[in-house]
C-alpha cells in the first residue's frame, strides 16, 4: 500500500445527462421534490465520495511516511492528516445530523401529517429543501463557501503532489526529500491559513455557527502541531 499511488474516483459518469435521463420515471415522487433537488443531490453525493478517497489518500501517505523514518515526511503526514481529517469529519457528521433529523421528521410526519392534506406534501418539499440546503452548507457547496471549497481543493493536491512522490520510483533523490517535504509542508500552511480566511469570510455573511467551530478546530489542531513539530 506505501507504493500504490491512489487516483481520484471517476464520478463523470453520475452527472452525465445520458445517466440522468435513464432515472425511473417515479413523477408522484419527483412532484413533491424541491426545484434542482436531484442536481444537489448528485453535487453532495460526489462530495462526500470526493472526501471519503481523500481518507484513503492520507492513510497511504501516513504508511508511507512511516517507512520513510524522517522527520519531516512524518510532520507533514501528522499536519495534513489532522486538517484534512478535521474537514472530512466535520462533513460527514453535519451530513449525518442533517440527514437523521430529516428522517427523524419524516417518519413522524407519516399518518399524521404529510399525509393529511396538500398543504402537507407542500411541507414535505419544505422540509426536503431545508435539508439539501443544509448539507449542501455542510458539504461547502453554498455559493458563500466557493473560495473555502476551491483552497481546500489546493490542500488536496499538495498531498497528492508528495503522496506520488513518496509512491514513485522516479521521485526526488533521498537527499532531496527533505526540502521537498519542508517546501511542501510550508505551502500546505500557507494553503491552510488561506482557507481558514475564506471560512471566517463566509461564516461572517451568515449565521452558520457550525462552519466557525470547524475554523475554531482547524487553528487549535494546527498551533498544537506546530508545537509538537
Amino acid at each position: 500500500l506505501p507504493h500504490l499511488c491512489i487516483s481520484p474516483p471517476d464520478l463523470s459518469k453520475i452527472t452525465s445527462s445520458h445517466h440522468r435521463s435513464r432515472l425511473p420515471q417515479c413523477h408522484a415522487f419527483l412532484a413533491l421534490m424541491p426545484s434542482q433537488a436531484i442536481e444537489r443531490y448528485g453535487d453532495i453525493f460526489i462530495s462526500l465520495v470526493f472526501w471519503r478517497w481523500v481518507r484513503d489518500l492520507l492513510t497511504s501517505v501516513w504508511r508511507a511516511s512511516s517507512q520513510q523514518q524522517a522527520k519531516d515526511v512524518w510532520s507533514f503526514s501528522v499536519l495534513a492528516r489532522g486538517v484534512l481529517f478535521t474537514i472530512s469529519d466535520f462533513i460527514w457528521h453535519r451530513v449525518q445530523t442533517e440527514s437523521a433529523q430529516f428522517l427523524e421528521k419524516l417518519f413522524a410526519g407519516v399518518g399524521k401529517v404529510y399525509a393529511q392534506q396538500k398543504a402537507s406534501l407542500d411541507a414535505l418539499t419544505d422540509d426536503i429543501d431545508h435539508c439539501l440546503n443544509q448539507t449542501f452548507v455542510a458539504t461547502l457547496l453554498a455559493p458563500p463557501y466557493a473560495r473555502a471549497r476551491r483552497q481546500a481543493r489546493t490542500l488536496v493536491r499538495i498531498v497528492e503532489d508528495v503522496h506520488e512522490t513518496l509512491c514513485s520510483k522516479r521521485g526526488v533523490q533521498t537527499n532531496n526529500l527533505a526540502d521537498f517535504i519542508k517546501a511542501k509542508q510550508r505551502e500546505f500552511i500557507i494553503a491552510t491559513d488561506a482557507l481558514i480566511r475564506h471560512l471566517e469570510g463566509a461564516s461572517s455573511m451568515g449565521e452558520d455557527k457550525a462552519i466557525t467551530q470547524m475554523t475554531g478546530m482547524i487553528m487549535a489542531l494546527k498551533t498544537a502541531i506546530h508545537q509538537r513539530v
